[in-house]
């Protein structure tokens, strides 16, 4: 049973208490009568502080607020503005319960009090514009808004317990309007904030824009979809897509970058060195390579060049942002690596040639035959894989068929047969 913080010791007392608080209590529901719950102010000043309403533990100012009553709210501030501040067993503040509710006037009321509120967390991690976002109280959530010492992005990106912002909780109670309202909102915010509020992704892993298209009516949806897309709004395994990408151009930006430096070294400083004096048929400055190895030179020359060429051209593609398809791009980018590395891998054999004294050539040079052959082979296969999953991508994408699934399980049940055999042998 509930109690009393105002209990006294004697039994007349308490009875005399809780008629009081009773007295407060039906004033507060009722509303009706101002003047009477003056007088209940007047007779015990500290009865605001002291009263518990209900089997929640509540404040008057709760009450009122719950029930819409202003003048009484106003009275209450006058007399207990630190009120505003105080929490329900749920946590809620009186802000909490007057957003809920829709009372425009009393969050104004209480807003003025202390507009820090707005920020306040409850039970469930929710602030009261997370409530007025889910309930649809569209002006209280503006009001929310103006009196807000944050800005608009930090109130968005606030998440409960279950990692929902209130776009989030607007779109999951279809409250068009409110939703309507955030992406404008959204809209106005700088690229950053803006990508950061539309795409945040909740504890299920799905952004707001994930529970509109996965809606059983797209319908009711159409004009808000349009709406979603022109703020970039994306799907949360979109967004992981994209940030796969972003973290692959920072890859791609460091090896360009190391290989472009590589190829610039080797053709300053090329193996073996440069000629001393001007002694014909060579001068000073000539890279003795070109005078005795003059068949090998020319090859040694295209191969440093090619790799620093389609270095220098990635790190262009990258900082510039070529308008290709992400895939497309990649593609193009991952096939520019593939030849670098190749120019590069050659370029160190002619090196290794060039430096090596003529007794160590012959096995040196077989040792560079096979790791060429191994390299061929590695090389061979990457291109293999990553064609039949272009091939499957671009038939996923245009014929509705998805044939990579089959391709990974017929070389399971390859694999699976090739370690029977092997152990029915054994």
């Amino acid at each position: 049973m509930c109690q009393t913080e105002g209990e006294v010791e004697s039994g007349g007392g308490r009875v005399e208490q809780k008629l009081q608080d009773q007295e407060l209590h039906d004033a507060l529901v009722e509303g009706n009568n101002l003047n009477a719950f003056k007088e209940i102010l007047e007779k015990d000043p500290k009865i605001l502080d002291m009263v518990k309403v209900g089997c929640f533990i509540q404040s008057p100012l709760h009450v009122a607020a719950y029930h819409g009553h202003l003048e009484f709210v106003e009275e209450i501030l006058k007399k207990s503005p630190e009120l505003v501040e105080v929490l329900d067993s749920r946590r809620w503040s009186p802000l909490h319960v007057a957003s809920a509710r829709g009372h425009l006037e009393i969050v104004q009321a209480l807003l003025s009090k202390n507009p820090d509120m707005c920020t306040a967390l409850d039970g469930d991690a929710r602030t009261p514009v997370h409530l007025a976002a889910m309930k649809g109280n569209l002006e209280v959530l503006k009001k929310l808004f103006e009196a807000s010492l944050y800005g608009p992005h930090e109130l968005m990106n606030v998440k409960d317990v279950a990692g929902n912002t209130i776009l989030h909780l607007a779109v999951r109670n279809k409250k068009l309007e409110v939703v309507n309202y955030l992406l404008e909102k959204i809209k106005a915010e700088k690229t950053e904030n803006r990508i950061n509020a539309v795409n945040a992704v909740n504890n299920c892993g799905f952004t707001a824009y994930d529970i509109v298209m996965e809606s059983k009516n797209k319908q009711e949806f159409i004009d808000i979809i349009v709406t979603f897309r022109k703020v970039k709004a994306m799907k949360a395994k979109d967004l992981s897509q994209d940030e796969w990408w972003s973290k692959k151009r920072d890859i791609l930006m460091v090896v360009a970058s190391l290989i472009a430096t590589m190829a610039f070294q080797v053709a300053v400083n090329p193996p073996g060195g440069f000629w001393q004096d001007n002694t014909p048929p060579h001068r000073a400055g000539e890279a003795i390579m070109a005078y005795n190895y003059p068949k090998t030179y020319p090859y040694f020359i295209r191969a440093n060049t090619t790799g620093f060429v389609v270095s220098v051209s990635t790190i262009l593609l990258l900082i510039t942002g070529w308008p290709f398809k992400k895939k497309y791009f990649m593609w193009l980018l991952v096939v520019g690596m593939w030849v670098t590395i190749t120019s590069i891998a050659f370029t160190y054999a002619f090196s290794i040639v060039v430096v090596s004294p003529k007794n160590e050539r012959e096995p040196l040079t077989y040792t560079i035959i096979v790791g060429a052959i191994v390299w061929c082979c590695v090389m061979a296969s990457l291109m293999i894989v990553h064609t039949i999953r272009g091939i499957n991508w671009w038939l996923k994408t245009n014929k509705g068929i998805n044939v990579w699934p089959q391709i990974k399980e017929l070389f399971k049940s390859n694999t699976s047969r090739q370690d029977i055999n092997s152990r029915s042998i054994c």
